[in-house]
């Protein structure tokens, strides 16, 4: 009766799932966590672009107002840019376009979860507007 006990037994089974399972889980989860960051990086280097785009084309000053605009976006979400935002109005007279492009390089912050995204890489997001 013990031996089929002993073959029968269902002891260390859910630590044995569990061993199996969170590798899993948390992979998931650090993808999700990385991918979220990705996203929102993107979208502030957007919102910088779109921003210094936008200042260029109502200011009547020099360009450099653009790219100072899409600085400030950028240091209120604490992202340091890869080099100055390149602001292009050439001629700037109305009804020229202004267009502004800005890049962030972006680390990851799980280097060990996707060896090829380990290194950093470039975000690069560029708006256009029509100078006033």
């Amino acid at each position: 009766m013990l031996a089929i006990r002993r073959i029968c037994s269902q002891r260390g089974t859910s630590t044995l799932e569990l061993i199996i399972a969170l590798p899993i889980l948390l992979f998931i989860l650090f993808g999700i966590a990385e991918v979220s960051r990705l996203w929102h990086t993107l979208n502030i280097v957007t919102t910088a672009a779109r921003e210094g785009a936008r200042a260029g084309s109502v200011s009547g000053a020099a360009p450099g107002v653009a790219g100072a605009r899409a600085n400030e976006i950028l240091a209120a979400a604490n992202l340091t840019p890869a080099g100055a935002p390149t602001v292009n109005c050439d001629p700037c007279v109305p009804d020229s376009p202004v267009t502004v492009s800005v890049t962030v390089s972006y680390t990851t912050i799980f280097p060990l979860l996707l060896p090829m995204l380990a290194g950093p890489f470039p975000i690069t997001q560029t708006a256009s507007m029509r100078r006033e």
